[in-house]
């Protein structure tokens, strides 16, 4: 187990989840979109594009997973004080939900924790709050722009790099 897991105050984590979905119900095969989702799937071998079935399919299953494609619809956040654990979900607007966030995660001296958060969470929610022009800046500190993964680790307890180790890939939390 993790040094860190083991010393840091469970009350300075801030737990932290984002829930995307794809931006739109089905990809449009006469927008803009279409175009880069199209360019983004094809073989990279040949730089052939998909047919568009498999396209639309490859949409439905793997938007939501890609910043560029997806949008965020709730962000959880969840800290401890004592033996309680206090929770909220926050909807909305993608544009409320990051301005909320941000407060929150400006408002203490947070770590924030979760599962895969370098990777994912943090890098999608700074593409979104950057296209929604979220005013609220967050703190150097938690920004992950212009920073290897490997230096956010000061600020943030990723549990993915705790439980994967070395191993070269990445697990998921059910694994």
């Amino acid at each position: 187990m993790n040094n860190k897991v083991r010393t840091v105050n469970i009350e300075s984590l801030l737990f932290l989840d984002i829930e995307t979905v794809s931006r739109n119900k089905e990809l449009d095969l006469e927008g803009e979109e279409y175009d880069l989702f199209a360019w983004k799937q094809r073989d990279r071998d040949t730089d052939r594009l998909k047919i568009n079935t498999e396209l639309e399919l490859l949409y439905t299953t793997k938007a939501a997973l890609s910043p560029v494609f997806n949008r965020i619809v709730c962000v959880t956040v969840a800290y401890v004080r004592g033996t309680t654990v206090y929770y909220k979900a926050i909807t909305g607007h993608e544009k409320d939900i990051l301005e909320e966030v941000y407060s929150i995660l400006n408002s203490e001296n947070w770590m924030p924790c979760g599962y895969n958060i370098t990777n994912f969470d943090m890098p999608v929610m700074r593409l979104k709050a950057y296209q929604s022009k979220v005013e609220t800046i967050l703190k150097d500190t938690l920004s992950d722009s212009g920073k290897k993964p490997w230096d956010m680790s000061k600020y943030f307890l990723d549990l993915m790099d705790v439980f994967r180790g070395t191993i070269f890939s990445n697990m998921s939390l059910e694994e």
